[in-house]
């Protein structure tokens, strides 16, 4: 899947994964009490592809023109469309994936998790809820926690390190197959991220920039959580985005 991607791989990687950086955190076991946080391990899903778009208008589904999605064969994914403002617009489309599908290991979770005995684990409850609930649900739950791993201080101060609830802060739509979840988010929506938006796009190439994706855990059986993903985009140039226009796919 990695060779579909249209961007080059040299701009993008993983990171908590093994041999790599592993620069985030995570609510505990005993977030709920006391608000200890903990080093995330391992991702759930693999980072397997990275594609950078520039289209002449917000393009919402954009899965369907991209091969790294459409000719994959995976299981399962999971994609998150980054909507960047600016002239050219851009699409960040980062997509996470699963050797299993969810539906064909997550069935009839426990009614009573507490006092039953079960074999899900925190992130399979908080996978659950998101890939059936509604859209109200999903938007309380995808949070990004964001780090720049190396750049000036003035961005890193701009950017920060602190998680985000997606849904709440920005314009977030779902688009669900079988095969896959697409959530596109549009920064331009929210004057305040687009302004931080706007500093890091014009530095892309004197940073490194990481990103961490999480289904928060707001129940004693939904912690520890566990990154769903990771990524980290290394010096990237935007002049390498690809031309996507869905009325010739």
């Amino acid at each position: 899947m990695k060779q579909l991607a249209t961007l080059e791989s040299r701009f993008w990687g993983e990171i908590h994964a093994p041999g790599t950086d592993a620069p985030f955190v995570v609510r505990g076991p005993t977030y709920l009490k006391d608000k200890k946080k903990i080093p995330a391990g391992l991702t759930q899903f693999v980072f397997a592809a990275m594609d950078l778009i520039e289209v002449p208008h917000v393009v919402q589904h954009v899965a369907r023109f991209l091969p790294s999605i459409r000719d994959s064969g995976l299981p399962f994914a999971i994609i998150i469309n980054l909507i960047i403002p600016g002239n050219p617009l851009l699409g960040v489309v980062a997509t996470f994936a699963t050797e299993q599908h969810p539906n064909q290991i997550l069935v009839n979770p426990p009614s009573r998790p507490m006092e039953e005995e079960h074999d899900w684990q925190p992130f399979d409850f908080v996978l659950h809820k998101f890939l059936h609930g509604s859209t109200e649900q999903r938007n309380s739950m995808l949070k990004l926690i964001p780090h720049i791993a190396a750049g000036s201080w003035p961005i890193k101060q701009a950017v920060g390190t602190t998680p985000v609830i997606l849904g709440k802060a920005l314009k977030t739509t779902y688009h669900v197959t079988p095969q896959y979840i697409e959530i596109d988010i549009d920064i331009s929506a929210n004057k305040v991220a687009s302004y931080v938006t706007g500093l890091v796009r014009g530095a892309t190439k004197s940073l490194v920039i990481d990103m961490g994706f999480v289904l928060e855990g707001t129940t004693p059986w939904e912690v520890p959580e566990a990154l769903l993903g990771a990524m980290r985009l290394n010096h990237l140039d935007l002049a390498f985005a690809k031309k996507c226009s869905p009325l010739a796919n």
